[in-house]
């Protein structure tokens, strides 16, 4: 049984991040749009005005890359997961050495 909850939990983090991933993809006007209005800081008070905000297009498109990137790699490696979930690791036996001088 916890096995199949561990495998289930898993799943779903990668399910969050794919449909998180098809819809930043399927609407990139909007991805783009969230990420231009955070940069800019323009629902914040005077933040429009601060030295950290920017309505730089790179600055906009690294933001909205990298958010799609790691989505798709979250999504990749819960994919990955389920299938170790619950299995114990192997154990590695080690030869045993001969005493040094007879002991």
């Amino acid at each position: 049984m916890l096995r199949i909850l561990k495998i289930a939990l898993v799943l779903g983090v990668a399910f969050w991040a794919l449909f998180g991933l098809i819809n930043n993809v399927t609407d990139w006007a909007g991805t783009t749009g969230a990420i231009a209005a955070t940069t800019s800081m323009a629902t914040f008070d005077a933040g429009a005005e601060s030295w950290r905000a920017t309505t730089n297009p790179a600055i906009v498109l690294a933001g909205a890359l990298f958010i799609v990137g790691f989505k798709l790699l979250a999504a990749c490696f819960a994919l990955l997961e389920p299938g170790k979930c619950g299995r114990p690791e192997p154990v590695i036996q080690r030869r045993s050495r001969p005493a040094k001088n007879g002991r």
